[in-house]
């Protein structure tokens, strides 16, 4: 392990069973998904203007569908943590099927089945029901609704990424099946490969009348996520990483160049050439952007645990613990009649803090935390 990675990110963060860096970039992640939804501005809305001074506001939030690139890499790394700190430690990583399994469902079951209940009833409410609507419910109890495009956003829109996140779990296992074998190299160009396969192949069942779910699978995202996995074995020095891969002027610009292609893509009306290039490299440009970002604020955890008290930092990390709840729930509150920007923002915000001690905090497991470094 380098002297670098001893110094900077592992004195703190090998003894920490929750890193306030990674709650942190969940609460920005979480925030921009919100922020998004709450204004209803994506690009195609900041593409038509008004150009005044809104527009320099809006623009960026428009992009705020980022956040969830964001949240697939910190899964990655959160969800590999224990096999990477193991190993670092000298202790042979366990990953049992079933335990593995049992930790997920309690943790993340019991909120996703209070926001599916919700979503459950406004639809009823809407009027949905009969076989195609039993169906759409079955397949979201089960988070394989992803799988077809007739469920992949009914109920509740953002819930295609829980059933992406359930699907990647059991791909961790196939992960760590290559892991023991391969390289890293090796298993980055098999992820991507899957991608490239999987997009190949629903260009070619498209052209047969056969619409299959590309951007919104686990086969799409899968290198996303694994990039996350990477992270953290950076992160307790398992492995190296050149020096790139932690300088937040490349994550910016990686940021910068993604979202310029979309914003070419959307004005150029979403065709041809370009639009390819757009469905192939718009996920990997966010997930290279979070993967740099992520590196570089999860060395900085003995610094924010440090200050986490501070009245700039608590809050988000708070944001941060109550991530998943915010991003269940958002969308429910952002329905409210008369609701402005700032409004709806802040009143999902604090649905989310009902919803976590609700649904979340009785099936988390407490766990001491270690004292700050001095």
């Amino acid at each position: 392990m380098s002297s670098e990675i001893s110094s900077t990110t592992v004195g703190r963060g090998a003894l920490a069973e929750r890193l306030d860096s990674i709650d942190l970039l969940r609460a920005v992640a979480a925030l921009a998904v919100t922020a998004l939804h709450a204004t209803h501005h994506g690009v195609w809305s900041s593409i038509h203007g008004p150009y005044d001074a809104s527009y320099f506001v809006l623009l960026p939030i428009s992009f705020g569908g980022a956040g969830v690139y964001l949240f697939f890499v910190i899964s990655g790394f959160c969800i590999h943590l224990r096999w990477a700190k193991a190993t670092a430690a000298g202790t042979p990583p366990r990953n049992d099927f079933v335990p593995f399994w049992k930790r997920r469902l309690r943790r993340l079951y019991p909120a996703y089945a209070a926001a599916l209940a919700v979503g459950i009833a406004f639809a009823i409410h809407d009027g949905a029901g009969g076989a195609a609507f039993a169906f759409d419910v079955a397949s979201h109890a089960l988070l394989v609704h992803n799988l077809h495009p007739d469920t992949l956003y009914t109920i509740n829109p953002v819930f295609w990424t829980l059933a992406i996140e359930e699907q990647l779990y059991l791909l961790y296992f196939l992960f760590l099946w290559m892991r023991r074998r391969y390289s890293w190299r090796t298993i980055l160009i098999v992820c991507f490969g899957v991608r490239i396969a999987w997009q190949a192949i629903a260009l070619v069942a498209e052209r047969q009348g056969v619409m299959l779910v590309v951007s919104e699978s686990a086969q799409a995202t899968w290198f996303i996520w694994v990039m996350g996995a990477l992270a953290v074995e950076h992160f307790y020095g398992l492995v190296d990483l050149p020096r790139w891969t932690r300088s937040l002027p490349i994550a910016g610009a990686f940021a910068i160049a993604t979202a310029l292609l979309i914003y070419l893509d959307v004005f150029l009306g979403g065709s041809g050439p370009l639009h390819l290039a757009s469905l192939l490299l718009m996920q990997p440009g966010w997930a290279i952007a979070s993967f740099i970002t992520l590196n570089v604020i999860v060395r900085r955890e003995s610094w924010l645990y440090a200050r986490r008290k501070s009245p700039w930092i608590a809050p988000l990390l708070w944001i941060g613990l109550a991530s998943y709840s915010l991003y269940l729930f958002h969308m429910y509150v952002l329905r409210g009649p008369g609701l402005s920007y700032v409004t709806g923002f802040l009143a999902a915000i604090a649905a989310a803090a009902v919803a976590f001690f609700l649904f979340e905090r009785p099936f988390i497991k407490p766990r001491p935390r270690p004292p700050a470094e001095k």
